[in-house]
């Protein structure tokens, strides 16, 4: 090897050196989680659906569709308390959906659950909720089934998540960023 071919292999080696350098520095602002207002981070880390074709003799078909969102949510600012449970109404619950589609649809059930290091459960009369500390993440577990017509399309929003800094306030705060499932055409 020559010393100018030598030269010209560091000068490249120091180049792409430098533009590795540059791209993790990209890269990881890319990934920081950026700051927030909120007192808690939210993020939907896994999303299906699915349907069940029910035969009806006497009628048009029905479906039952299955709907199930994997939610982590972190504890930004303080502790965090958070229903477990899911409602389409307005009575108190964490999380609150509704459902949209192409054609009238029934509520079927809904359920949630909660797991994370240093999450706890913690029930005060006949609630209960997900204690989340500071700077903890707990992963919340939706799964809402609904009955709907076949050849219909529909989707599940949650309009809204409530928490409490502690379980003896009296009002909720609410996280009212929606979260959707995507839609699921039953066909």
């Amino acid at each position: 090897m020559t010393q100018s071919s030598a030269s010209t292999t560091s000068e490249r080696i120091q180049a792409l050196q430098e533009q590795v350098a540059t791209l993790r520095a990209k890269l990881a602002k890319l990934t920081e989680t950026p700051p927030t207002k909120d007192a808690v981070a939210i993020r939907v880390t896994k999303s299906s659906k699915h349907f069940k074709r029910i035969k009806n003799p006497d009628g048009p078909d029905t479906a039952l569709g299955s709907f199930f969102l994997s939610i982590s949510i972190t504890a930004v600012a303080d502790i965090v308390y958070l229903p477990l449970s899911v409602a389409s109404g307005k009575k108190p619950a964490g999380f609150v959906y509704q459902i949209e589609g192409t054609k009238e649809a029934e509520i079927g059930s809904a359920s949630v659950s909660s797991r994370g290091t240093k999450v706890t459960e913690v029930t005060v009369g006949t609630l209960r909720y997900a204690k989340i500390p500071k700077g903890a993440t707990a992963t919340f577990s939706v799964l809402i089934e609904m009955k709907g017509l076949m050849q219909n399309s529909y989707s599940i929003t949650i309009t809204r998540i409530n928490y409490k800094h502690s379980p003896n306030d009296t009002r909720y705060t609410r996280y009212e960023k929606e979260i959707t499932s995507g839609v699921l055409k039953m066909s």
